[in-house]
Parts: structure tokens; C-alpha cells; sequence
């Protein structure tokens, strides 16, 4: 029975914390209903008010920001766009130039003629001047063939130098390489560096994403037409192309139809323009000829070079059609740059002032809600300060406590307060875990303290945050032995042996990759244990009260510990026979083994996890496992 003094101090108790109650339950009125008659009660219906006002004013700042963020970004894309649309216009010059190149040096190399050579030799300087015509080259690029501008003028050179000499070994498919080679890079780095489709920010209700198609194709046809040029001025030259240009020309003249066809496709208006400008006159029925007499291979024609001629300009003339397309979708892409960077300037102009009249408000709103707060802070702050070191204190002991005991058990003791009845538990099926490092023994007898204790240390560390990954529970740790159930205090049915059967594999897998900072080059062995079976479970102890659990299971597991070999997981035959059930686990029959205390017992070796079909999902739920399969 109580006497009157503990009478009276939990009265006292009851009453303090009926008062503190009291108290919470007072100030959560006055906020949510404040009396305006009282200076606080204005104070307060200030402070909701004011509350409801910076709310919506934050939140459009927020979006002014984000907006003025994007619409910066839209306009340094659109001005970088603008510059390298206008560079893409002066390299499409100098591809040009080399195409024609291309064709006459093609021409010369099978003729000789010296009207082609003067041609030739006249065409270099235009294409020279397209060269430097160019504002900007890259210096160093994968796509680019060459260090720099001035070693792909030197190779230039020198190339023409090779084929203007008389009697030079070359032949027309190595000068078609060669220049197609040079041209398909050059047109590479426009479409990925200079015209990256990664940094663009094409919106919906637009066509710029057509307009960079068509650019990519009309280079593309403006190439293949370029060597169909040379490959039928040849043709005409000689009466004849060999086997593999003929295949050539077959290739590109397909390939440069097919990708006609998806330009027309794409844009009405480059259509009509290509119909006016080469359909409607003529031109593309007398290529048609033309072509049809190279593929039939007419070969009785003979040579005939004033068609090589009419040929070679009929077909510059439909690369300059080509590329007047490309001019005309680069001209409206500029335009809509412009448009887009001057839409980006106005969205800029419109968020700098929006931010700077909401910068404007703030303050003074949050200067009014200082002074408007700054009389009941004191008492709240106070208030919350004792909160927090009550909740501080009160984690601290919960944290002691579940360290030792379980949460389900601690909290059950909890509940019983002054009950000092021992709690006790039967499992009628569990599964335990031992482990020990194998030699430990010998390296604590060897080692200084300090190495030995950081060896234990490294061990249980990562066994602890291993077994954070399985529903299992550390029992305990005696020297370096660590011993884990899996079943108990949670029950979980017949799962307890996929648990410490995935663990055992677990550590046993990764134990090999854990270093020990002053012990480099040693290489941590485990020696682990399992059985299942019942156990009883429960507290023991008053100073250090400690989970233990007890039971021939127990025992069992703990000598298939000590009987085991190092890096192996040693298991019963009722752990066998758990395991097998599940159809999850490879074991190895390790034969009838004598076991102290035990006489001769058929064990079994835990191998690795079997794969696992698709019909049983309770894999799936289990922690990822990349261990050994």
C-alpha cells in the first residue's frame, strides 16, 4: 500500500500533467480561434493573415524564377543556334565546292583532258575561298578528320598535288574516297557539334525539328549526287565503269532518290519548289536518260565526252537546286531563332519585373510579421525547448533499451509497468545462425589489443549491416562468435529459413571483399552453422537484462558451427530438409558426421541460392542477393 507521502506526490504528478495538458490545449484555441478583443488575439489573426499573404507571394516567386531561368535558356540557345545556322550556311558552301571538286578530278583522272585540268585548277581557288570564308572550325573533334583548318588545307594540298602530276598512280575510286571521306566528316561535325539536336528546345507548335531534318538529308542527297556526277562523267568518258563503281553508282543513285522522296514528303513547300525549279523544266527527264543509259550499260555508245560534259552540268545544276532548299529551310529557321529569341527577351523582361516588385513586398510583409510575432515567442519557444529535450531523453532510453532487448518485447514490458513477471516465449520452429573467424583464436594470442579489437570491430560491423538487409534478429556476440535467429520475436511462418539461409550466403559471398584498415592483405574466413527447430525464448537478467534463447536447436546450430570448414555454411538435416522444400537453395550431402555431444549426424553443405521460377513470388519481396548462384 502507498503511504501518504507517495499519495500525495502522484497527485501532484497527475496534477502537473493535467496542467500541462491544459496549457497545450489553451494556446492550440487562441491560435485556431483568436479573441480580437485582446492585443494577442490581434496579433494573431495578424499573423494568419499575413501567413495566407506570403503563401502565395513565395510561390510566385518561385515560378518567376523558374520561368526567368527558362526563358534565359531559351534565349542563349536560340543566339547559339542563330550563330551556328549561319556557320552551317558557310561549311555547306565549302561542301559544295569540294563536290564539284570531286567530280572534275574524277573527270581528268580518265581523260587527261587539259581543258578538265584548267576546269580543275580554276575550281581549287573557289574552293580555297570557301575554306576561308568559314568563321569558325573546330580545333580538336572526333567527327572532324583532321587537328585543325590549316592541316586539312596542307592535306588538301598536297592531295591535288598528287593528281595534277602527270603519270601519278591513282585511280577514281581512291579520289572518290578520299573526298567523300573529307565531305561526310566535315558534314558529321555540322550535324553533332556545330548543330548539336541534344541542346535543342523545340516546342510543340513548331516545325523546327522538320527543318533540321531536311537539312540532314538535302546534305546527304547533295553528296550522293556529287558522286553519281563523277561516276557518270566517267562513264561517258571511257563507255564503261568498272564493276565495283558501277555498284557504287547503283547505291548512291537509290539511296539519293529514297531521301528525295522523304524531303518532298516533309515540306510541302520545298516540293513545289523542287518541281518548279527541275521537274516542270525538263531536267529531271533528260537525267532520267541519261542515267537509264549508264545502269543499261550502253556500252556500243563508246566514249563520249561532250556528254560527259552536258551530264556533269546537269547534274551541278540539281546540286545548286539542292542546295537553294537548303538555303530556304535554313532562312526560315533563322527566322523562327529570331522570333524565339525575342519572345525569350520579353518573357525575361516580364519575370525581372515581377521579381523585383514581389522583392519589393516581401520585406516590408516580413518586417510587419516580426514585430506582429515577436511578443508571444518567448513563452511558445520555451515551451517547445522543454519538448524536445523530453523527446531527446526519451529516444536515448528507448535506443538503450531496444539495443538490448527486442522492440516487440521491450515494448510489452512497457505495457506492463510494475509486472516483474519473466517473460517467456515457446517458437515451435525457428532458425539459428552461428559464426566464427576462423584462426581467431590463434590472431588474438598474436596480435596487439588494440588490432585485435579492430579486427572484431571490422567483423561485427559488417555482419551488422548485413543483416539489416533479412528479417532476422542478433541474439548475441561471445568473443567471435555471432549467433542470429531468424523466426523470432516477429514470427513469419516457414520464411525464417529463406532468411538465414540468404544471410549465411550473404556474408559468406562478401566476407572475402572485407578489409581490415590495419591488417592489410588478410583475408577474413567465416566458419558458419545452421539448424531450425523449436527454441523458448525470453528475458534474463536485472542489471543487464539480455533476449536469450534456449533449446536443443540451439545447441545443434552452434555445433554445426564448430564442425564446419572455413568459408562453408554447414547445415543440419532438418535445415536440409526446409531448404529443399522451397525448391530456392542448392546443398551438397556431406555424409553422416560426428558431432560432440550429438554421436553421428547426416549434415549437408549450403552451396548457393537456385534460380528461382517466375510462379513463386516470395522472392520477390526478400533483399537483393548477388552472391553466388
Amino acid at each position: 500500500m502507498e503511504n501518504f507521502f507517495q499519495r500525495t506526490e502522484r497527485i501532484d504528478s497527475e496534477a502537473s500533467v493535467e496542467s500541462l495538458s491544459l496549457q497545450k490545449w489553451r494556446m492550440a484555441n487562441v491560435i485556431l480561434n483568436p479573441d480580437l478583443s485582446t492585443r494577442n488575439g490581434r496579433r494573431i489573426q495578424l499573423i494568419k493573415l499575413l501567413t495566407l499573404l506570403l503563401i502565395p507571394l513565395l510561390a510566385l516567386t518561385a515560378q518567376s524564377i523558374v520561368n526567368l531561368f527558362n526563358a534565359q535558356k531559351k534565349n542563349t540557345w536560340a543566339s547559339n543556334e542563330y550563330n551556328s545556322v549561319l556557320i552551317l550556311a558557310d561549311v555547306s558552301k565549302v561542301i559544295e565546292a569540294l563536290q564539284v571538286e570531286r567530280g572534275l578530278t574524277s573527270m581528268y583522272i580518265e581523260s587527261y583532258d587539259t581543258d578538265i585540268f584548267q576546269k580543275m585548277y580554276a575550281h581549287y581557288l573557289i574552293t580555297d575561298h570557301s575554306i576561308n570564308s568559314v568563321t569558325e572550325w573546330p580545333d580538336t573533334s572526333d567527327d572532324f578528320p583532321f587537328d585543325n583548318v590549316l592541316d586539312f588545307k596542307t592535306v588538301l594540298q598536297d592531295r591535288r598535288a598528287t593528281v595534277s602530276r602527270f603519270g601519278t598512280r591513282t585511280t577514281v575510286r581512291k579520289e572518290l574516297n578520299f573526298y567523300t571521306m573529307v565531305i561526310g566528316n566535315i558534314t558529321d561535325w555540322i550535324m553533332s557539334t556545330i548543330y548539336d539536336p541534344d541542346e535543342a528546345t523545340y516546342d510543340e507548335d513548331t516545325t523546327e525539328w522538320q527543318n533540321d531534318i531536311a537539312v540532314g538529308y538535302l546534305l546527304d542527297i547533295q553528296d550522293r549526287i556529287g558522286i553519281q556526277r563523277a561516276l557518270g562523267s566517267v562513264y561517258f568518258i571511257n563507255g564503261r565503269l568498272n564493276e565495283n563503281n558501277f555498284q557504287y553508282f547503283l547505291e548512291n543513285n537509290a539511296l539519293s532518290e529514297f531521301y528525295m522522296n522523304k524531303v518532298r514528303e516533309l515540306d510541302a513547300d520545298l516540293n513545289s519548289f523542287y518541281e518548279e525549279q527541275w521537274v516542270l523544266p525538263g531536267y529531271e527527264a533528260r537525267l532520267e536518260n541519261m542515267t537509264a543509259e549508264i545502269t543499261e550499260r550502253r556500252s556500243d555508245l563508246g566514249s563520249q565526252r561532250y556528254k560527259a560534259l552536258v551530264w556533269f552540268s546537269n547534274k551541278t545544276y540539281q546540286i545548286e537546286t539542292l542546295g537553294s532548299m537548303r538555303d530556304m529551310v535554313l532562312a526560315d529557321h533563322l527566322e523562327d531563332l529570331k522570333l524565339g529569341f525575342n519572345n525569350a527577351n520579353d518573357a525575361m523582361i516580364r519575370e525581372i519585373i515581377t521579381l523585383l516588385v514581389i522583392v519589393c513586398i516581401i520585406p516590408t510583409l516580413t518586417f510587419m510579421f516580426y514585430k506582429a510575432t515577436s511578443g508571444i515567442t518567448n513563452y511558445t519557444k520555451e515551451l517547445e525547448t522543454q519538448k524536445k529535450q523530453l523527446k531527446k531523453e526519451k529516444r536515448k532510453t528507448e535506443y538503450l533499451l531496444f539495443q538490448m532487448i527486442p522492440r516487440i518485447v521491450a515494448m510489452r514490458l512497457k505495457r506492463r509497468k510494475n509486472d516483474k513477471r519473466i517473460i517467456a516465449e515457446k517458437f515451435g520452429s525457428v532458425s539459428v545462425y552461428f559464426s566464427n573467424v576462423v584462426g581467431f583464436t590463434d590472431l588474438s594470442s598474436s596480435l596487439p589489443p588494440r588490432q585485435v579489437v579492430n579486427l572484431l570491430n571490422t567483423v561485427y560491423t559488417f555482419l551488422d549491416e548485413r543483416i539489416e538487409c533479412y528479417d532476422v534478429y542478433k541474439v548475441e556476440t561471445i568473443n567471435d562468435v555471432y549467433m542470429v535467429a531468424s523466426g523470432l520475436p516477429h514470427r513469419n511462418g516457414d520464411r525464417h529459413t529463406l532468411e538465414i539461409a540468404l544471410l549465411a550466403l550473404d556474408v559468406i559471398y562478401r566476407v572475402k571483399r572485407v578489409a581490415v584498415s590495419d591488417l592489410p592483405g588478410m583475408e577474413i574466413q567465416l566458419q558458419v552453422g545452421m539448424h531450425t527447430g523449436p527454441v523458448v525464448a525470453g528475458i534474463v537478467g536485472n542489471r543487464m537484462p539480455r533476449y536469450c534463447l534456449f533449446g536443443d536447436t540451439v545447441n545443434t546450430a552452434a555445433r554445426m558451427q564448430t564442425s564446419g570448414e572455413p568459408q562453408k555454411i554447414h547445415i543440419s538435416h532438418a535445415m536440409h530438409s526446409a531448404l529443399e522444400r522451397t525448391g530456392k537453395f542448392i546443398t551438397e550431402e556431406r555424409g553422416m558426421t560426428h558431432i560432440k555431444g550429438k554421436g553421428n549426424m547426416m549434415t549437408h553443405w549450403l552451396i548457393g541460392k537456385n534460380r528461382t521460377p517466375k510462379s513463386l513470388t516470395v522472392v520477390d519481396v526478400l533483399p537483393q542477393y548477388d552472391g553466388p548462384i
